[in-house]
């Protein structure tokens, strides 16, 4: 019995060690930092890096910031 407790606990240990945590309980996606110009240009676009929960609904809902005509944002999938 303390034999399969053992093995059971190692097994579920080892589970939660290679699975990843973020995709399992919160919805995960890519950002990245979009940069305009008054013409609607991009002058540039930051590389997608991946959000899940809480920061990925903050950067889904930042607003856009212009200043001096250069507008950025982000955008995710």
């Amino acid at each position: 019995m303390k034999k399969k407790n053992l093995v059971f606990a190692t097994l579920f240990t080892l589970a939660m060690a290679f699975l990843p945590g973020c995709d399992l309980f919160e919805e995960c996606g890519t950002c990245s930092l979009i940069t305009e110009d008054a013409d609607g240009n991009i002058i540039d676009e930051g590389a997608a890096l991946p959000y899940c929960g809480e920061d990925l609904e903050e950067r889904r809902n930042a607003p856009p910031v212009t200043v001096a005509g250069v507008t950025t944002y982000w955008r995710c999938d």
